[in-house]
């Protein structure tokens, strides 16, 4: 059985487009390999807090959404995430609280891979 790892990448970054983001996320989650991982990405864009999820083809194909792992993350930016699928996006207006979703999408993703 392959470990499962969580990775959470939080930059300060500010003029990173939302497709960007997506685009960053798919990038990391494919040079981690193979195996179970979650990669959480977050930048600020003209005022607002971006985040993105993905997750591995094993999690998704086992029944696991990424955006379980936006839900909450994405309400404590003033934002929702209804996405489903193996690669999501949200976003919100409170960019102030964008560093705890980041910590709250972190907590979601050790627990959805800690159930496994």
């Amino acid at each position: 059985m392959a470990q499962a790892r969580a990775e959470l990448v939080s930059p300060d970054v500010t003029g990173v487009a939302p497709d960007e983001l997506r685009s960053l996320a798919a990038d990391a989650l494919a040079r981690l390999g193979r195996g179970p991982a979650i990669v959480v990405l977050g930048a600020e864009h003209e005022g607002k807090a971006l985040l993105t999820a993905a997750i591995s083809s094993d999690l998704h194909q086992g029944g696991t959404e990424a955006g379980q792992i936006l839900t909450e993350a994405a309400r404590v930016v003033g934002g929702g995430s209804g996405s489903r699928g193996s690669l999501v996006s949200a976003g919100g207006c409170r960019p102030e609280a964008f560093n705890n979703a980041l910590d709250l999408a972190a907590q979601d993703s050790t627990r959805l891979l800690s159930n496994r």
